[in-house]
C-alpha cells in the first residue's frame, strides 16, 4: 500500500464514521433522552419530537403500529423501537464498510 491509498483510506473512514455519528447516532440519543423526559434547554423538545418524526417514518411504516407511536409525531414507542431503527438505518453503512471502505487484500 502506498501513502495515497492510505490517506484515501483515512479519509473515506473519517467520513464515515462522522455520518454515522450524525444519522444513527445522534437521533436516537436524542429520542432516548426525550423520552426519559431529559429537559432540553429552551424548550426544544417538542421541535425535535417534530423534526425526529420525519426520520421514524419509514422504519414506522414497515414495523407498525406496535412499535411506534404515531398519534402526533411518530416516535418509538419504547426502547424495542429505538433498537430498530438503529438496525434500520445502520444496514447502509454495513453495506458501505463491506464493498467501499474495507481494505482489499491485494
Amino acid at each position: 500500500m502506498n501513502i495515497a491509498n492510505t490517506y484515501n483510506q483515512s479519509r473515506k473512514y473519517k467520513i464515515f464514521k462522522r455520518l454515522f455519528i450524525l444519522t444513527v447516532i445522534v437521533p436516537n440519543i436524542l429520542e432516548l433522552l426525550l423520552m426519559n423526559r431529559f429537559p432540553l434547554p429552551g424548550g426544544f423538545g417538542f421541535l425535535i419530537l417534530v423534526i425526529l418524526s420525519l426520520y421514524y417514518i419509514p422504519v414506522a411504516s414497515i414495523f407498525g403500529r406496535s412499535i411506534f407511536v404515531t398519534e402526533t409525531v411518530i416516535a418509538p414507542h419504547g426502547v424495542k423501537g429505538i433498537l430498530l431503527s438503529v438496525i434500520f438505518y445502520s444496514v447502509p453503512y454495513l453495506l458501505w464498510w463491506i464493498f467501499i471502505i474495507r481494505p482489499r487484500n491485494k
